[in-house]
């Protein structure tokens, strides 16, 4: 690569991992069904955006090629020195229009094709940006690219409160009562404790939560009546709207209160959510996106305590700032996006469990009292 040339690594961002969107079909609840269907719409626009440049190169080489062939067939030339006749340019542009569509369609049909164009529209990209463009205006490639990170992690913020809401909503039983004893569960699992005592870690978390004056799921229930007047529009009915009341109290625009949120929810039978939340994806691109957010890029003091434990985070100096490639965006965006995707299926059927062994229950409940 010649002095001054950057290697963006676009390639990466042809085509998107497998995982990245939850299998709708396989969804029993219908209002988490709803939510992975937006889940779905906001997964699309992330990749949208990651892949538009390249595939806008990918059309204009489409474009070109029958261009060229449309060409030879009226002209027998590519680049004739005289100008063409309005007839001549009638029967191109005929030509161009019967060329094209079937060529799209053979690519279509094709994926290991379309993966090859693609691949090829993202180096002619590069190329392009490197020897066409000031270098100043490098800067807005290295701007799209962070910003797919940080849409990355608004994705998963979002659909974080999004699914707890609706969740609680939809099965207020056990989930409203937000009776997780350790509200730290998932955030411990996330940083790996291995070598303390499960048992030990359980006692220190409880003497914390017995020094308080008073629990946090404690107030996390209290509820305005004004907002229950609001939200059941007067009829005071809280069957189908806890979780949207309960919203309030709980924060989700940062990690460790997204982890406590679930903590307390699912208190119970929670090994499919507490793995998909604690996954260390989640807390290298919550570190990418509060870098540049916050810091426009420059590596500071919370990066770098954020960087222990998380080495796949890029090494930066102090004050030095954060270059962003299409790798990056692969190996930083969509293995979050698939965490997602685990959530929303174990939710799923945590709600599904429980509705049967609820119905169990119940059956149970009436054998006996038919007994009696």
């Amino acid at each position: 690569m010649m002095p001054g040339m950057r290697d963006f690594k676009l390639a990466s961002l042809a085509v998107a991992p497998p995982g990245i969107r939850p299998k709708v079909d396989e969804i029993k609840d219908d209002e988490i069904r709803k939510v992975a269907a937006r889940y779905i719409e906001s997964v699309e626009m992330v990749v949208g955006v990651a892949q538009f440049p390249i595939m806008a190169f990918r059309a204009g080489d489409n474009t070109r090629q029958c261009e060229d062939q449309a060409m030879l067939k009226v002209v027998n030339e590519l680049l004739p020195e005289r100008s063409l006749t309005v007839t001549e340019i009638a029967e191109v542009k005929e030509q161009f229009d019967k060329l094209l569509p079937p060529l799209v369609k053979s690519i279509a049909r094709s994926p290991a094709a379309s993966e090859m164009l693609s691949q090829v529209g993202a180096n002619n990209l590069t190329n392009f940006v490197n020897r066409y463009i000031h270098p100043s205006m490098r800067l807005g490639i290295e701007g799209w690219l962070c910003s797919i990170l940080v849409n990355g992690w608004t994705v998963f913020e979002s659909l974080a409160g999004n699914l707890w809401e609706k969740a609680i909503n939809v099965h207020p039983v056990c989930l409203s009562e937000l009776s997780g004893k350790y509200p730290n569960r998932i955030t411990a699992l996330a940083k790996d404790r291995k070598k303390e005592d499960k048992q030990e870690q359980k006692q220190k978390q409880q003497k914390k939560d017995d020094a308080k004056d008073s629990s946090v799921a404690g107030e996390g229930k209290t509820i305005l009546l004004s907002d229950i007047h609001k939200q059941t529009r007067g009829c005071y009915d809280l069957s189908a709207c806890m979780g949207t009341l309960l919203r309030k109290s709980v924060s989700f625009t940062t990690l460790d209160g997204i982890r406590e949120a679930y903590s307390r929810a699912f208190s119970e039978h929670s090994e499919k959510v507490d793995r998909a939340l604690a996954a260390r994806e989640i807390d290298m691109l919550k570190a990418l996106r509060n870098l540049i957010v916050h810091k426009s890029g420059h590596a500071d003091d919370e990066y770098h305590r954020e960087r222990k434990g998380l080495n796949q985070l890029p090494l930066l100096a102090p004050d030095e700032k954060l270059v962003v490639d299409g790798e990056d965006v692969y190996r930083f965006v969509y293995p979050v996006l698939k965490r997602c995707s685990e959530l929303i299926h174990a939710v799923d059927g945590w709600i599904a469990t429980h509705r049967q062994l609820e119905s169990q229950k119940k059956e149970r409940d009436g054998k006996d009292d038919d007994a009696d």
